[in-house]
């Protein structure tokens, strides 16, 4: 098999390195990420378990993949493929992650959580929006604190390592900065726009995740314009979309939100949605080749054709999108 492959005693120190710390950092008391709040987060879902997952679920199970930080960070010291493969996995055990203690998972999402969903209700987009920003900023930061710890407790070589930490880190920092604290104004909601539309149909897949719309290529380009030497930080956020996909009964809610300062960067991909055409190019793209968010229905899995799960397992393990699937169709 393509992906069974035979790693050196040097790649499989950090593989190795990097899981243990993951691991460890993951299971770690972790602080609510509400600014100010001191208490302990819970298990938050970045997407709802008894809401869009349990539309698309087979026996409370979806296909999903285990999201880890693990591939990020070896892709850049390994050629090789890392493996990640689409598997069955509870409802109750996907997209959870520390974000938010019991108080404030309750109150901020309250408006998606316990409410039909109402096209251009700007709290339900706000919820949406800050859902998905939290999960990816919470993903971020244990990106950066492995990369920190594995500096600190190993005694190799980590010239790579050192330098992937200093980029993240400069990178997190603008995050928080220019993406995360605009979220909590008196009247955040100034700075977004979105798109918001419904299918008239169940897709059988849901998302909660952030998208760069950028490529590998005009990613470095981007930032590289906004670093100031003068004080050795970038001036701006990475850029990104929030997209949100909710299968509700026979429809599918999709909801693209951005900071208006990405503008720019975030119109091209904005106007794909005016056409079901456009649309549908822009689903199997985001989803299946810029996101590593997604759940899928097991029905909607089994039906595909083996080279189409072959395409997704591709994209996964090579983050690109030269070859993006045709699985949703509109």
């Amino acid at each position: 098999m393509r992906y069974k492959v035979k790693f050196d005693d040097h790649e499989t120190y950090f593989f190795k390195l990097f899981s243990s710390i993951e691991k460890r950092l993951r299971g770690s008391c972790q602080k609510c990420m509400f600014p100010g709040c001191g208490g302990n987060a819970i298990g938050s879902h970045s997407q709802q378990d008894n809401g869009q997952l349990r539309e698309i679920a087979e026996d409370q199970h979806v296909i999903a993949l285990r999201r880890g930080v693990c591939p990020a960070p070896r892709q850049s010291i390994s050629s090789h493929d890392i493996g990640m493969r689409p598997k069955k996995i509870s409802i109750h055990k996907a997209t959870v992650f520390k974000g938010f203690c019991n108080f404030h998972d309750t109150q901020l999402f309250l408006p998606i959580d316990t409410k039909p969903l109402v096209v251009d209700d700007i709290k339900q987009v706000y919820a949406l929006h800050l859902r998905a920003t939290s999960f990816e900023l919470w993903s971020k930061r244990l990106v950066v604190g492995v990369l920190n710890t594995a500096l600190q407790e190993s005694h190799r070589d980590l010239g790579i390592i050192r330098e992937m930490a200093r980029i993240h880190g400069k990178f997190f920092k603008a995050d928080i900065r220019y993406l995360w604290t605009p979220l909590w104004t008196e009247s955040p909601e100034d700075m977004l726009r979105w798109k918001w539309s419904v299918l008239d149909k169940n897709i059988g897949v849901s998302l909660t995740s952030c998208i760069n719309p950028l490529d590998d290529i005009s990613f470095p380009v981007y930032m590289e314009s906004y670093y100031d030497r003068s004080c050795d930080e970038y001036t701006h956020s990475r850029p990104s979309f929030s997209l949100t996909i909710l299968p509700v009964g026979d429809k599918t809610h999709v909801i693209l939100c951005w900071n208006k300062t990405d503008e720019m960067t975030v119109r091209p991909w904005v106007e794909r949605m005016s056409s079901s055409k456009d649309m549908e190019k822009l689903l199997n793209e985001c989803i299946f080749c810029k996101s590593e968010d997604f759940c899928m229905s097991p029905r909607l899995w089994d039906s595909l054709s083996d080279p189409d799960k072959e395409r997704i397992v591709d994209n996964l393990n090579q983050h690109c999108s030269d070859d993006v699937p045709n699985i949703i169709r509109l």
